[in-house]
């Protein structure tokens, strides 16, 4: 499972609509890291990705949705990789999946990855406005891993999609904020996704102690 293999399966047309989308992602991380969102504008942020400032609004409404990179993309993406994974794998099995297919759209632009980092460091006042990122993600890949698990002949408790979801996404988030370059952060995500096995590997329906009559 890979996010990132969207872009190859896209035709030209879709696919030069992506390059310009990141242009203008990675144009709004850079400016607003020198400048803070205050000091940019959107017109700014097209002529540094070198569209016109009508353009800019044919891929983003804001300049806020510029920096963050509109998750909702990304979010679309989880809902149909889940849904296309085989019917017989564990929840716990795609979460991880999942998980996996997360890091490597986060690191593997390793520049742009390294000025989000600098972006977090350099403007704290943003942290909330990139949390909302987080939030959306995380939101996105709980809903498909519920209406994944509704499909699944074997019965599973409610809340384990859930759990399983929140906790693959933030083994993600974990990754990332402690690993130093992107090879770590995937290495790292790895370690804390088999810590997690043991803690997913129950069984679905858990024995409840019986109380005496």
């Amino acid at each position: 499972m890979d996010l990132a293999s969207f872009d190859q399966d896209v035709g030209v047309r879709e696919r030069k609509k992506l390059q310009t989308r990141r242009a203008l992602h990675r144009a709004a991380t850079r400016l607003v890291t020198q400048h803070g969102l205050g000091g940019v504008t959107t017109d700014d942020i097209a002529r540094a990705a070198g569209v016109s400032p009508r353009t800019f609004f044919n891929y983003f409404p804001t300049k806020e949705a510029a920096l963050t990179g509109v998750p909702e993309v990304v979010v679309e993406r989880i809902t149909t990789l889940v849904a296309e994974r085989p019917a017989d794998e564990p929840l716990w099995t795609t979460a991880k999946l999942t998980a996996r297919a997360l890091c490597q759209v986060a690191v593997h632009d390793e520049e742009q990855w390294r000025a989000r980092a600098q972006l977090l460091a350099n403007r704290p006042e943003l942290t909330a406005l990139l949390s909302s990122v987080e939030r959306t993600l995380e939101m996105g890949l709980v809903d498909a891993l519920v209406a994944r698990a509704e499909t699944l002949a074997a019965p599973t408790d409610p809340w384990r999609p859930r759990m399983q979801a929140l906790a693959a996404v933030n083994a993600v988030r974990v990754a990332a904020q402690v690993g130093d370059d992107p090879a770590e952060v995937e290495r790292i995500l790895e370690e804390i996704l088999d810590s997690l096995d043991a803690l997913h590997a129950w069984p679905l329906s858990p024995c409840r102690p019986q109380t005496e009559s």
